[in-house]
Parts: structure tokens; C-alpha cells; sequence
């Protein structure tokens, strides 16, 4: 089947709305994309639809990454917080304090509690942020409560969490990455390299010191353009859930 097959291009441009609605659908598994729209997804041959659906989000990326244009550079006019945008902290608010029960009410019951706000994002999009929501946040609640227990664990050994063998935060690695990125070297040399001259690396595992180099190099890159553009869309989705609030009540 090849790239451009009817199936696929009744597919794409699907997939391109889930892409920006769908909370989670960058980590979702192939059977679980598809299983979001299986009479459309599932019709389109499984090869195709992952090379697609890869090109897609690398595509997508991209796109987010690119700097703005500084010449001939069409001003966007911005639309403003998405429906499910100002929906999801409320949710995820009504969920962790158990207003919103995930085995007691029905999505409509869920959507009553907040009409005017919830009921304006699109119904299928709100069942499917839903249970993503519910997931994460149940996954998140477990890997606290073991990290509590690793963590009461180990502070019977280590007296200072900064001592941990495993925390990276506070560590005299963290205080020397900062410097040598700080310092360019990690544009000299590449992780291997600078794994090699720091001890205080070699206390981690190869690939989180690794990891960290890449997150560190990332944040000291960041132009201010993005950070206020960030800031911005904070504040814009802030003010929105405040005067969705007001509307409601």
C-alpha cells in the first residue's frame, strides 16, 4: 500500500486533530492509537500506519521547534486556551480531591459537575483525555508511594538526600554539569568524553549522566523569545480558567 493510499488520507487528517487533542497520544502504543478510531485507523495497513504516524510527530516537532522568522514574519493571531485546555487542570483538580470518581460516576456524571466548562470540549475527546488523565495521574500516585519508600529506605543509610546515591539533584555532579555547559565544553567534547573527566559523573549510570548533559545543554539554549512566548500562554490559559470559573458558577 503505498504512502498516499486512500486509506491513509482518509486516516491523516484524523490523526493530525487527535495529535493536538488527545492528551498522551505521543506515548501511546501503535494498538492503542488505533484504537482510538479502529473503523479508520485500523484499516490503513499496520507498516504504513507507523511509518506515518512517525513522520507525522517528528514533522510536528519540528515544526514546534523552528525559531520564529525574523523577516516576513506573518504575525499569528492566537486563539487563545482550547476548551480541553481550560477543562484539564479543573479535572485533574475534581479527580485528585474525589469530586470525580472514576469507578463510581459516568463520564456524564463527570461532565455535570462542571458543565459549562467540561461540556465544551468535544464528547469523544473528553472520554478519551479522561481516561488518560485518570491514568497518569494512578501511575503517578504509585510511583510516589514507592519513591516515599525508597526514599524512608535509604535515609536510614544516608543521612542527607543530597548523599543518595541515586539523586542527581544537589549533587556535586549537577553543580559541575552547570559549569562545564556554562563553559561550552559540552560543545568540545562529546558525553562520553566528558563522562570520562569528571568522577562525579562516573558516580551515575552512563546514561543518566548522559541524559542530564542533553536537559542542561537544552536549558542553556532556550531563548528568551520561547520563554516569554511560554509565559504568555500561561497566563492567557490562567485568566481563561478563572473566567470559565465565573461563567459557571
Amino acid at each position: 500500500m503505498p504512502r498516499g493510499s486512500p486509506e491513509w488520507q482518509r486516516a491523516k487528517t484524523l490523526l493530525e486533530q487527535d495529535y493536538l487533542a488527545v492528551e498522551g497520544i505521543q506515548e501511546m502504543t501503535l494498538d492503542e492509537l488505533i484504537a482510538l478510531r479502529p473503523e479508520i485507523y485500523g484499516k490503513v495497513k499496520l507498516n504504513n500506519l507507523c511509518n506515518n504516524w512517525k513522520a507525522m510527530k517528528e514533522r510536528t516537532k519540528a515544526d514546534k521547534d523552528k525559531p520564529p522568522q525574523r523577516q516576513g514574519r506573518k504575525k499569528k493571531k492566537s486563539s487563545g486556551p482550547t476548551a480541553w485546555e481550560i477543562a484539564k487542570p479543573l479535572l485533574q483538580e475534581d479527580y485528585l480531591s474525589g469530586k470525580a470518581t472514576a469507578d463510581i460516576m459516568t463520564p456524564d456524571e463527570v461532565i455535570a459537575l462542571r458543565k459549562t466548562i467540561y461540556g465544551k470540549v468535544p464528547r469523544s475527546n473528553f472520554l478519551t483525555n479522561w481516561r488518560s488523565l485518570k491514568k497518569r495521574i494512578d501511575e503517578e500516585k504509585e510511583w510516589v508511594k514507592k519513591g516515599t519508600e525508597r526514599y524512608l529506605h535509604d535515609t536510614a543509610i544516608y543521612p542527607l538526600a543530597k548523599d543518595l546515591p541515586w539523586e542527581w539533584h544537589g549533587s556535586e555532579a549537577e553543580r559541575l554539569l552547570k559549569k562545564d555547559v556554562a563553559k561550552g565544553r559540552h560543545l568540545r567534547y562529546n558525553p562520553q568524553v566528558m563522562y570520562l573527566k569528571r568522577k562525579a559523573y562516573q558516580e551515575f549510570d552512563y546514561q543518566i549522566s548522559r541524559q542530564h548533559v542533553h536537559q542542561e545543554a537544552r536549558s542553556a539554549r532556550e531563548s528568551p523569545y520561547w520563554m516569554v512566548q511560554r509565559e504568555k500562554k500561561k497566563k492567557a490559559l490562567q485568566d481563561a480558567i478563572e473566567q470559565a470559573k465565573k461563567q459557571s458558577h
